[in-house]
């Protein structure tokens, strides 16, 4: 009986395989990036050189924002230094159709997070990304950015963190100039 189980078990794996592994071999039914909702981020898109007040230290750097995975994601990365640290943050961004929502994923140089993954929102000319996490006391806590233009040239990003129902608190202020 067991020797049934594995062959029709290895049997259903080969057969169904080809359909996950070949899933866009068919010319006439490629999915198309969500360039539509993307646009939202078109004015963001860019390099910056960036001086930041974080945590109560100054980090200078870079900001380098643009379409990523041939249009289906926006890649923002971070590059700071301050005196002993060198840091690295990248984040992927896009538009989750069945879930109707943006979707964010964040990676840097510290021991990778349990809930590296957020969501992204549009509110007038604010570009909000926020984490929802927990803190070791059990307690909810929202992680924050709040980006905004504040020229054609000119990025600035208010970092901050809410606890529970208290207010957000200001964590660090990050503002770029455009590399032309």
């Amino acid at each position: 009986m067991t020797t049934l189980l594995k062959t029709t078990g290895i049997f259903i794996m080969l057969v169904t395989l080809p359909a996950f592994c070949f899933a866009q071999t068919d010319p006439k039914n490629v999915p198309r990036p969500p360039t539509v909702e993307l646009k939202g981020f078109d004015p963001f898109l860019g390099k910056y050189t960036v001086t930041s007040e974080y945590a109560g230290l100054k980090f200078g750097g870079t900001i380098e924002i643009k379409t990523a995975v041939k249009g289906w994601y926006i890649e923002w990365t971070n590059l700071v230094k301050t005196e002993g640290i060198d840091r690295e943050l990248r984040m992927l961004m896009t538009w989750d159709k069945n879930a109707k929502k943006y979707r964010i994923w964040r990676f840097e140089t510290v021991d990778p997070a349990t809930q590296n993954e957020g969501e992204v929102r549009f509110e007038g000319d604010e570009l909000i990304m926020e984490w929802k996490r927990t803190r070791p006391d059990g307690s909810p806590a929202i992680f924050r950015n709040r980006c905004t233009m504040k020229g054609k040239d000119e990025l600035q990003m208010i970092t901050e963190r809410q606890v529970g129902s208290a207010n957000a608190m200001r964590i660090g202020v990050t503002t770029g100039k455009r590399i032309p």
